[in-house]
């Protein structure tokens, strides 16, 4: 009976104890206001994109990840940020500046490069692999 109690307790007890949890980020899409690339590229050369815009306004921001698809000639690049709530964020703008994200083994062709923006919109450049 009294380990029975015993025990009831200490699982009352450590139940009502709760870990700390990291908070959830959230993901969410960066607006891209420019990128810088090549005009044109050989075959067999890597093409360096470099991404500029603003990821966050604080410290609770950053740069999560790129997401491309690629159908045919059409590459789609997504720039995904992540928020993380904390209880102090400094007041720091975070933002892109020139991030890199490469291609390889583009054919011959002209190639349409369209980046995501947060409004479904997509700010488009072109390419051409000779």
């Amino acid at each position: 009976m009294i380990q029975t109690l015993l025990l009831l307790s200490g699982i009352s007890f450590f139940g009502s104890c709760t870990l700390d949890q990291q908070p959830q980020s959230k993901l969410f899409i960066v607006a891209v206001d420019s990128v810088n690339h090549p005009p044109s590229l050989s075959v067999g050369d890597t093409l360096t994109l470099r991404f500029y815009g603003t990821i966050g306004t604080s410290a609770c921001y950053a740069f999560s990840h790129f997401d491309t698809k690629r159908d045919g000639n059409i590459i789609t690049i997504t720039v995904w940020g992540k928020y993380t709530p904390a209880d102090v964020c400094a007041t720091v703008m975070i933002e892109l500046k020139g991030m890199e994200y490469k291609i390889s083994t583009l054919e011959k062709g002209n190639y349409t490069i369209n980046i995501r923006q947060p409004d479904g919109s997509y700010l488009q450049r072109s390419v051409r692999v000779e």
